[in-house]
């Protein structure tokens, strides 16, 4: 926060609260990368301080966790109301308890209770969705800077398909037989050492972690919502959502696509009652063509865990007549990585480097990028601070028939433009709205897990 000596008033001043991802799995708000003391000393030269809050929250197992013996033991418990019996939310609810502490603390520092945006970067932004969708935890924030993740990139999860066979996989790791009665499943799960839960978690990387469907937090799959921007928090009058133009591309490293896998995608993420429109939008490449097959599968895996869940979410915060909704798209390179693994562009947590501009970042940074990290700056201090919007403009129509340019560009020339909404052209982004709801019919009877897409799955290759 701001030293008192700095402010030009007694004004109580905006508060940012910063949400971290990782998955739902992995993060930490000890994590060097998120030390807002850049933030706010250029908040401070702009002369509009603001105080930065980074939240802790529980992940993986410890924070979303769910079964059927848990919600029986939940539901059969008289002394639980409420949220109380909510299951495996853990650490949506964590976050809510947060936010509540700013509310009744952040005065102590100087900060407004009634002037807290919230920001947050994949998983962060998917929770922060999650909470405007959600009537129990409205009225935490009164804007949103939704980075690089929507509902739909990790949908909610039913306790009887997914949730189940997570915790199944869990019991089956810790050597707790699945005959077991619950009770006792629940009472050696309970006596076991948290640091072996966690060699768990990182032993096995193909168990997906999100919010779950549990009748009381959230009452259906999160692809029920988007046509219903009643839902979005009434409180919540300003939201930024935006991605990185090469969002797909650290998975596409981390997962190892390289070679003719046409047919493993294509079989994941092509129905067959959409194969020939799939494979109209995606064309296979030339046989041998490697780094053809490289980029396609960046684009796909980017469309479809990245941009068109963010603009489904947007689209729906663009209709809601309580909103002032503002888009960006980022494209700026790190030249220190892109060095090492050329290609990579403005790769998925890329922006949080330029946003931050913290310590270690400016290790990464060059000179230019460190000028531009400012500029990077300027637009979140000022959504966060201000209503001026010449610099935030915002959005009414998703697809304006004017071709009108009102989406902030942060361009890899290291300029700040305006552009149209051109991270995913309208077909692909037709296509996957088509392909959650059909994702959401095979989820709904258990057949696959978030995505079906795994991580360390062996057909990755």
């Amino acid at each position: 926060m701001p030293d008192k000596s700095v402010l030009d008033s007694d004004e109580p001043l905006p508060v940012m609260v910063w949400v971290y991802g990782g998955a739902f799995r992995v993060g930490g708000n000890g994590i060097p990368l998120y030390d807002g003391t850049n933030l706010v000393a250029h908040s401070i030269k702009r002369k509009k301080p603001v105080i930065v809050v980074v939240l802790n929250y529980r992940l993986n197992y410890f924070g979303f966790l769910a079964s059927k013996e848990l919600k029986e033991e939940i539901d059969n418990d008289p002394s639980l109301t409420g949220e109380q019996k909510a299951v495996g939310n853990w650490g949506l609810q964590d976050q809510k308890m947060a936010f509540l502490w700013v509310h009744d603390h952040i005065a102590a520092f100087h900060g407004n209770k009634n002037d807290i945006t919230a920001f947050g970067e994949s998983a962060g932004a998917i929770s922060i969705a999650y909470h405007m969708m959600m009537p129990a935890h409205h009225g935490l924030f009164h804007r949103a800077i939704i980075q690089s993740g929507g509902v739909l990139t990790l949908p909610t999860q039913n306790i009887e398909h997914q949730c189940q066979k997570a915790f199944d996989a869990l019991c089956t790791q810790l050597g707790i037989p699945k005959e077991t009665p619950a009770a006792e499943k629940l009472a050696r799960l309970r006596a076991t050492p948290e640091k072996a839960i966690s060699d768990v978690v990182d032993s096995d990387l193909t168990t997906m972690f999100s919010a779950t469907v549990d009748g009381v937090l959230i009452d259906g799959a999160a692809q029920s919502w988007f046509s219903d921007a009643s839902r979005l928090d009434p409180g919540v009058k300003k939201v930024l959502v935006g991605v990185n133009k090469d969002e797909g591309t650290l998975f596409s490293y981390s997962f190892n696509l390289k070679g003719d896998n046409w047919e493993v995608m294509r079989s994941r993420f092509g129905p067959d009652h959409e194969m020939d429109n799939f494979e109209k939008i995606y064309v296979r490449p030339a046989k041998g063509d490697s780094e053809a097959f490289v980029q396609v599968n960046t684009q796909i895996l980017g469309d479809l865990l990245f941009h068109a869940p963010i603009l489904t979410f947007a689209s729906m915060v663009v209709e809601a007549p309580h909103v002032d909704a503002s888009l960006y798209l980022f494209d700026c390179e790190v030249g220190t990585f892109e060095e090492k693994f050329r290609g990579i562009g403005a790769a998925h947590g890329f922006d949080l480097l330029y946003m931050f501009d913290s310590p270690p970042c400016r290790m990464l940074l060059s000179e230019q990028e460190a000028v531009m990290s400012k500029e990077v700056q300027n637009v979140w201090l000022e959504f966060a601070t201000s209503s001026a919007k010449d610099i935030v403009p915002v959005v009414r129509q998703l697809w304006p028939a004017s071709g009108e340019k009102n989406v902030i560009h942060f361009r890899r020339d290291l300029t700040v433009g305006r552009s149209d909404v051109h991270w995913i052209a309208k077909e692909k982004y037709d296509y996957w709205v088509r392909f959650f709801d059909y994702q959401l019919k095979r989820m709904a009877q258990g057949d696959f897990d978030s995505h079906g897409f795994k991580f360390g799955d062996n057909e990755r290759n």
